[in-house]
């Protein structure tokens, strides 16, 4: 289940048929159907801490996961609602920045749910395709760019937009 919060209708059903469009791809139906996804593009203002704020702001996104009600398994992607460019004259384009970083979210979801990426408890280190790594995730040093988890949710953000974009365009041409 996909769940969009902070922003109007019609851009909520183009996420969620973006959000669908990917994760259909990495994601075995019965996997996703036993998940929930929720989706909240927010104000980086609406954050209390301003450390939190900042980082936000830079980062654009984040998702976690938040654990198991049962056997149904909750993620969180928070996006900031600044990247979206209310100048744009069509929704997709007005939508790019927002997509793109939602795509870079729903990589690392992808990675949870496939069980490659599991994050430890002490909050320092990750395991990734069974390779343990130590970090620092309050600072966005080298060891947050060279995380092979990062390398893949980086390189795909604009791959996923530019598919995305094909596949509204295929879309269009089969109802003509």
């Amino acid at each position: 289940m996909l769940i969009v919060t902070g922003i109007e209708r019609s851009d909520a059903r183009l996420i969620k048929k973006f959000s669908r469009f990917v994760l259909s791809r990495f994601i075995k139906p019965s996997v996703f159907n036993k998940s929930i996804i929720t989706i909240n593009v927010i104000d980086h203002t609406s954050l209390k801490d301003k450390a939190e704020q900042k980082a936000f702001k830079k980062s654009g996104g984040w998702a976690s996961y938040d654990g198991r009600d049962g056997e149904v398994r909750k993620f969180t992607v928070t996006i900031n609602k600044s990247v979206i460019n209310n100048r744009a004259k069509t929704q997709v384009v007005r939508l790019k920045n927002l997509i793109k970083y939602l795509g870079h979210e729903l990589c690392h979801v992808k990675q949870y749910m496939n069980h490659e990426l599991f994050d430890y408890s002490d909050g320092e280190k990750s395991r990734f395709l069974g390779n343990v790594y130590t970090y620092n995730p309050d600072a966005l040093d080298w060891t947050y760019w060279e995380s092979p988890w990062e390398i893949e949710a980086h390189g795909r953000m604009e791959g996923f937009y530019q598919m995305f974009l094909e596949h509204l365009k295929l879309e269009k041409k089969n109802r003509s």
